[in-house]
């Protein structure tokens, strides 16, 4: 296994699928990498951060197959308007990493990300990146440099939040599917990111409510305080 080490960006680009903020950056190795440190995360979200939801695993076809309208809005819909990039005031950024002022409040918050968004949008470029076809208009380079990314960039989530469920074997081996896991409450970091997203004229018209993800209630909208997603 590779030592962990520390990353140095020396060039940021923009993740194209679906117009996204995110941004991915070429990085030159140094020392001591993954620091998983919850810190920030629960001085930001507090009560949402409680492992209160226990889901079992499910299989769901519909997130799968070759991209297609209707499978690029499910996954569109795993994030809010404006991708989960979010303002918070200066003072409580202040043991955070530098980042960049708020568009519409640059003297008195800044702009971060929530992972959990990024790490979403990493594995739908994979989907895309799966069919060719489907990024045939961004250069070959440019792909293969998105993709080693996002692969690498999963690998140290998966790592760094390891899981330790147990999940049960069959003849043919594991598939993940039947276990129970205990789970951050997705539906309130869903409804936080939006509430506190960056350039909210961005949005896409999402006001608040329920949004679901199965084909059946693809345009579905039930009005109520929170988003709500299964796994």
């Amino acid at each position: 296994m590779p030592d962990n080490d520390d990353f140095e960006s020396d060039k940021d680009l923009p993740l194209k699928s679906g117009g996204s903020l995110w941004t991915i950056g070429t990085f030159a190795r140094k020392s001591e990498a993954c620091h998983c440190d919850t810190k920030s995360w629960t001085t930001k979200f507090e009560e949402d951060l409680q492992y209160t939801s226990r889901v079992t695993f499910q299989p769901h076809s519909y997130y799968g197959g070759p991209p297609s309208n209707k499978t690029d809005e499910i996954w569109k819909r795993l994030s809010p308007p404006g991708d989960g990039i979010v303002e918070l005031p200066i003072a409580a950024a202040k043991n955070l990493p530098e980042s960049l002022p708020a568009p519409n409040n640059p003297e008195t918050a800044l702009v971060y990300g929530v992972s959990v968004f990024h790490q979403l949008h990493c594995l739908n470029f994979l989907r895309f990146a799966y069919y060719p076809s489907s990024v045939k208009d961004m250069d070959e380079e440019e792909v293969a440099f998105h993709r080693d990314h996002c692969l690498d960039y999963i690998r140290q989530v998966l790592m760094c939040h390891a899981d330790p469920t147990f999940e049960p074997m069959s003849e043919v081996g594991i598939n993940g599917m039947g276990a129970t896991h205990q789970c951050r409450d997705f539906d309130k970091i869903f409804s936080w990111a939006y509430e506190h997203r960056s350039n909210k004229v961005r949005g896409s018209g999402y006001t608040g409510g329920r949004l679901t993800h199965t084909p059946a209630d693809l345009n579905h909208f039930d009005e109520g305080p929170h988003a709500g997603h299964g796994h």
